[in-house]
């Protein structure tokens, strides 16, 4: 009995503690002060780590308050951007007509340049020091035959980001296709060997040179042990007589990248460097057919010394049956192909019709720095070159549309620089 007076005291108290409980984690009095992050001035950009061909650098800020009780969170404390994306390395070229077509190989990839007519051309070299230049159209074919053209190209060094100058030569140009034999680097060399290391290319073939990673001394020379007078006897004849039908001269208005309507399940293509790989599937049946041609067309391709490839054209707009359409020793069965053969000792390039070989005269052998055409003229006939000098014909006309078809073998490539229309 005395204890039911302070009954509904107590009930009241114990309610007044339960709410301030229950509405604890609301109130910031209760829990501690909210508070935001804050964070400081942003840093400067860091040092690029790359003088060229890209670097990536940042700039930060740091944390002056954390936040507390789900305050703001902190915003991003670090941003990067690119830095130094030039090109390690320029040259340039300077076309004598207007007409020369080069491609470039560097850092992996083929580029094709059409140079202008008594104005430079800077091309830009990203990473590797090494670079090979392929004319396809000099004055003179790479056995010394003149096609009746003037095309040539005059190279000078550009830039040298690595070393912070302009203009420093490196290893100069110097002629390496074998097909003229023209011994270029030997005692022995032929005069044209030392005026491409002047830096004039009048040849069809390949040039290489290297950019210099450090200062070269003010005494050092390029020029090569030669004889006091170079030979006379191996300078090409003026004359118009026995010359070789030259490589279709390329417009400079039509170029393509080489396009494909059909590549079967075992082949890899890269069209950004024109690479195609046979990754997969049984020789003699993995390939590509390429999109239809209407008109007069050349297609540029290299393949390595070791390579089985076959490439040639086919009639109509279909591609043929890769599986069905072979021989039964395995040759695909198109009108008029190239068929390399003969292994990195004696690499070949064969004419094969329907399959049956034409045997190799004139023999006519292959690097994996040389520029090989297959082109077929508004007759329909199909011709074979070799850094621009023609050196067979297939017996077969073929009628319009017509399409490239290609065959590799297991593990082979095939590098596609460009096809040429003439329109």
């Amino acid at each position: 009995m005395l204890f039911y007076p302070f009954v509904p005291t107590r009930v009241a108290l114990v309610a007044v503690l339960l709410s301030a409980w229950a509405h604890a984690e609301d109130s910031p009095i209760q829990a501690g002060i909210q508070k935001d992050c804050e964070v400081g001035a942003w840093s400067e950009w860091s040092e690029c780590p790359e003088i060229c061909n890209t670097g990536w650098h940042m700039k930060t800020r740091q944390i002056k308050q954390k936040p507390k009780y789900d305050g703001e969170p902190c915003p991003d404390l670090w941003i990067k951007k690119t830095c130094n994306t030039e090109a390690c390395y320029t040259f340039e070229l300077t076309g004598k007509t207007g007409n020369e077509i080069v491609y470039v190989k560097n850092d992996g990839e083929l580029t094709k340049y059409t140079l202008k007519k008594n104005k430079a051309t800077t091309i830009p070299i990203f990473i590797k020091r090494r670079v090979l230049v392929m004319f396809v159209n000099g004055k003179y074919t790479s056995t010394g035959k003149d096609t009746g053209t003037k095309n040539a190209a005059t190279f000078s060094w550009g830039d040298n980001l690595p070393l912070g100058i302009s203009g420093v030569a490196g290893v100069a140009p110097e002629y390496v296709s074998s097909a003229g034999g023209w011994k270029c680097g030997e005692p022995d060399e032929h005069s044209m060997c030392r005026k491409a290391r002047s830096g004039v290319f009048q040849y069809t073939g390949t040039y290489r040179f290297t950019f210099p990673e450090s200062t070269p001394s003010p005494t050092s020379t390029p020029a090569p042990t030669a004889a006091p007078t170079p030979s006379p006897t191996r300078m090409p004849s003026p004359s118009p007589s026995a010359v070789p039908t030259p490589a279709p001269t390329p417009s400079p208005t039509s170029v393509n990248t080489v396009r494909w309507q059909m590549i079967t399940d075992g082949i890899d293509w890269v069209p950004s460097t024109g690479y195609m790989y046979m990754r997969s599937g049984r020789n003699g049946r993995e390939g590509a057919a390429g999109e239809s041609l209407y008109e007069e067309s050349i297609v540029y391709f290299m393949a390595p010394e070791s390579s089985y490839t076959s490439v040639g054209f086919t009639a109509g707009e279909q591609p043929r049956d890769f599986e069905a359409d072979r021989t039964s020793l395995g040759k695909a069965l198109m009108p008029c192909m190239m068929k390399m053969g003969g292994g990195s000792a004696n690499p070949m390039l064969r004419l094969y019709e329907w399959g049956s070989s034409k045997g190799t005269s004139p023999e006519m052998n292959f690097s994996s720095e040389d520029i090989i055409g297959l082109g077929i003229d508004k007759t329909g006939l199909v011709s074979f070159y070799k850094n621009g000098e023609k050196f067979r014909e297939c017996s077969q006309i073929l009628e319009f549309p017509v399409h490239i078809d290609v065959v590799l073998n297991s593990r082979q490539s095939i590098t596609w620089l460009g096809l040429e229309r003439r329109e």
